[in-house]
């Protein structure tokens, strides 16, 4: 990431949670104040990516931690970023690769111009794979929330952080980021799935 410092562009301290709406009332308000269209001053164009560049960042809750460990511990995270998936994630990735396999072949397997019948057997099998992907993409939003907890409670304890809080961190964000990737896999998937439906 180092391309820049977002909580400075944002002028708020290194935090790893953040509110949303203070994001956004912080983009607003830098946005409105830099924004090419009302602001003369040569730098306003300038300012103006810095600010953009820096809500993408802020506004993801991956990215944001991210760049809060790169300011605070690049070692840790450099650490974290080794490696296969995080130890507790390697069922859920064999499930998710699995049913991926699945919709793969239910795709190649399906004829594009059905007679009724195999409208119909078709139309069985969409709904079993859409009943197996809300139930993979609950056990994902279930692992997501358990992290942004632990960030949260980090965020709780920020100002006293220690070697093994920020090494912990770094941990999470790993976490997140498969999970974020495999949240939108299997969104991508479901507007796939309800094409057909």
């Amino acid at each position: 990431m180092s391309v820049q410092n977002p909580f400075a562009t944002f002028q708020i301290p290194v935090r790893p949670w953040l509110a949303p709406e203070t994001i956004q009332h912080t983009f607003l308000k830098l946005a409105a104040q830099w924004h090419p269209d009302t602001n003369a001053a040569p730098e306003a164009q300038s300012e103006f990516q810095k600010i953009n560049t820096a809500h993408q960042i802020l506004k993801d809750p991956v990215k944001r931690l991210e760049a809060a460990l790169e300011m605070e511990n690049p070692e840790a995270l450099a650490i974290a970023s080794e490696g296969a998936i995080p130890s507790n994630l390697p069922e859920l990735f064999m499930t998710i690769a699995t049913f991926q396999r699945e919709v793969s072949t239910f795709f190649a397997q399906s004829s594009p111009n059905p007679s009724p019948v195999e409208r119909a057997v078709q139309h069985g099998e969409l709904m079993v794979l859409r009943s197996d992907m809300d139930h993979l993409i609950e056990r994902v939003e279930h692992h997501w929330i358990r992290c942004e907890n632990q960030v949260r409670a980090a965020d709780l304890t920020w100002d006293r952080r220690t070697a093994e809080t920020l090494r912990h961190l770094a941990n999470t964000q790993r976490e997140m980021r498969y999970l974020q990737r495999w949240q939108e896999q299997l969104h991508e998937t479901r507007f796939k799935l309800e094409e057909r439906l």
